[in-house]
């Protein structure tokens, strides 16, 4: 595979992954910017790019947010188990309509549904609360509170080394 060869399939080499580990630093970094980093052509870097975001390997690029600072003290980790003969995708329908949850995802384990929230006060939480155990097709809710305000991770996330997978 040449440099600027295309991606076939979802099978990734080094250089592709070290353009991601390049925009998982700084999201906002340039094409020179990252090909000078990894000593190949901007050219290089933008194809490879493209090719990855057509094939769905980089699906967008975001912001992370401190939520301090527009009015949120953390956010809460609900593990919701649903009411006996409950079709777990009517629960994550309803909670994903649902204000200030930003995350639902059916899961494995002792629960089956988990949903993240933002919280602005406790009050505010034991609303939402509210709210979920209303939701017919839960059952039980169980939840942990977090202080950390990073959304959607905060600076640890650049910590994960990446890694192709080994054949």
């Amino acid at each position: 595979m040449s440099v600027s060869s295309p991606i076939e399939l979802n099978h990734m080499d080094e250089l592709d992954l070290n353009i991601i580990k390049e925009l998982k630093k700084n999201a906002e970094a340039s094409f020179l910017k990252i090909a000078k980093q990894l000593g190949v052509s901007p050219k290089t870097v933008q194809t490879r790019y493209s090719k990855m975001r057509e094939k769905g390997i980089i699906r967008y690029c975001t912001i992370s947010i401190d939520l301090s600072k527009i009015g949120y003290q953390g956010k809460a980790y609900l593990m919701i188990t649903n009411a006996p003969n409950q079709d777990e995708s009517v629960t994550i329908e309803a909670l994903s309509r649902t204000q200030d949850i930003v995350i639902v995802a059916g899961i494995i384990g002792d629960f089956d549904v988990l949903a993240i929230a933002l919280i602005r006060n406790l009050e505010g939480f034991a609303k939402l609360l509210q709210d979920v155990k209303k939701v017919p097709s839960v059952g039980q809710v169980e939840f942990v509170l977090v202080s950390d305000t990073s959304f959607p991770v905060g600076k640890t996330y650049n910590k994960i080394d990446l890694q192709l997978p080994q054949p």
